[in-house]
């Protein structure tokens, strides 16, 4: 990175998707649109 002088690593990136990810499906789940589609198929 240009502030810190440090290499980016791919890792990084994964991360950030991974936790990306997480809160969008928290917000899903929030938002109940996830429950819904358990509750259809079963």
């Amino acid at each position: 990175m240009i502030l810190y002088d440090e290499a980016v690593v791919v890792w990084i990136f994964v991360g950030a998707a991974l936790i990306f990810a997480a809160n969008y499906l928290n917000i899903l789940e929030a938002a109940g649109r996830i429950g819904a589609m358990k509750q259809r198929r079963s």
